[in-house]
């Protein structure tokens, strides 16, 4: 199995576990799904994990949902917490940086397919 498949196979498996929880935060861990690969390739892979870490207008499982979804996404990149995640983005070379921010936006990228798919909101 190549790295893209075992990252779609573990975003879809976060992304159904956000559709069975409350519609309302569902809906919220969507747009952050939908939004993300653009934040980051705008704002870049540091700014883009310290303003999603910041969001805190709903909680899953007494997380704020920003802290949840930066820590799905590093879940399935490499199987750390958020906080790692985002350590490892300020601690790293300009060649390893790029590289996780690659590694990240392809991650993100599969997270807003299947938020797209699987987590239907309102009028659609």
């Amino acid at each position: 199995m190549t790295r893209q498949q075992e990252w779609a196979r573990k975003a879809h498996e976060k992304v159904l576990a956000r559709g069975k929880g409350e519609k309302e935060s569902a809906k919220k861990y969507a747009t952050l799904c939908m939004r993300t690969p653009a934040l980051i390739q705008q704002a870049g892979l540091a700014q883009a994990l310290a303003f999603l870490l910041t969001r805190k207008e709903a909680n899953i499982d007494n997380t704020p949902l920003g802290k949840f979804f930066v820590n799905d996404l590093a879940q399935v990149l490499k199987g750390v917490s958020g906080d790692d995640l985002q350590k490892e983005a300020h601690k790293s070379e300009l060649p390893a940086y790029l590289a996780l921010s690659r590694d990240v936006m392809a991650v993100a990228v599969w997270f807003r397919r299947f938020a797209q798919a699987e987590l239907k909101t309102d009028g659609e």
